[in-house]
């Protein structure tokens, strides 16, 4: 009987071949090249912060419409609940009415963040240029 003595590196190991396995991840690579430029990112630009404290007076002077997104994913102008398609019907009007009137969105910290997108993309889509979005936290 022959003995077998291990030498390190089995036969079956020398002869793994990898560029598959190359061309997969070169696929995958190239796809993320591609692609990345093409994703839309939204950007928020933020207000510098100061010590005072801002009132809603002092935080625009030109004249805004207070909508409010509450944690349930209801809406509300005002102290009045109002449905998404009525919203955008108004919102339309408004703006064709009046340009210079910025919405200000008050969104509670409990809103799930797709209420949140799906109502500044509502807005956005009404024509507004711009958004004051401001978030209401636990104890205000």
């Amino acid at each position: 009987m022959k003995r077998r003595y291990i030498t390190g590196i089995s036969e079956e190991a020398e002869l793994l071949n990898l560029t598959p396995l190359l061309d997969v991840l070169f696929v995958v690579l190239m796809l993320f090249i591609l692609i990345a430029p093409i994703m839309h990112l939204d950007r928020i630009n933020l207000a510098k912060s100061s010590s005072k404290t801002l009132t809603p007076s002092a935080m625009n002077e030109k004249q805004s419409l207070h909508i409010t997104l509450n944690k349930d994913g209801h809406l509300f102008i005002g102290s009045k609940f109002i449905e998404k398609e009525t919203l955008r019907v108004l919102l339309t009007q408004i703006h064709k009415t009046s340009k210079q009137t910025i919405p200000r969105l008050f969104v509670d910290m409990g809103a799930s963040f797709g209420a949140y997108t799906e109502t500044k993309d509502l807005i956005e889509n009404c024509g507004f240029p711009e958004l004051d979005v401001v978030v209401k936290s636990k104890h205000s």
